[in-house]
C-alpha cells in the first residue's frame, strides 16, 4: 500500500477509504485544522485531496522535493506550511 493513503475511521478504526493517485511512494501526509483537507507528497507528485468529495488535484512542489517531516494545510487554497517555518502556496 505504498502507493495508496488509507483513511481510517478514528471512532471504528475501519478503514473508510483507499486514495489513490500515486505511482511511486508516498512520503509524507498532512491533514488541515479542520479535517477536511490532506495532502499526501509522493516522490515524483504532490496532491491536495478534498475529503468531503474524495477528489484531488496536484499540488506544485518545488524540485527537488523538500525533505520533510510534517507537513500541514492552512486553507483550501492549498497553501502548505513545512516543520512550521516555510510556507509553499
Amino acid at each position: 500500500l505504498g502507493h495508496v493513503v488509507v483513511v481510517w475511521s478514528a471512532e471504528t478504526g475501519q478503514v473508510e477509504r483507499l486514495l489513490h493517485g500515486h505511482q511511486t511512494p508516498i512520503r509524507n501526509v498532512g491533514l488541515s485544522p479542520d479535517g477536511r483537507w490532506l495532502v499526501s507528497q509522493g516522490e515524483q507528485l504532490s496532491l491536495l485531496w478534498d475529503l468531503q468529495t474524495w477528489d484531488s488535484r496536484p499540488f506544485p512542489f518545488p524540485r527537488p522535493l523538500p525533505d520533510i517531516r510534517r507537513i500541514e494545510v492552512l486553507r483550501a487554497e492549498g497553501v502548505i506550511v513545512f516543520e512550521g517555518r516555510r510556507l509553499y502556496q
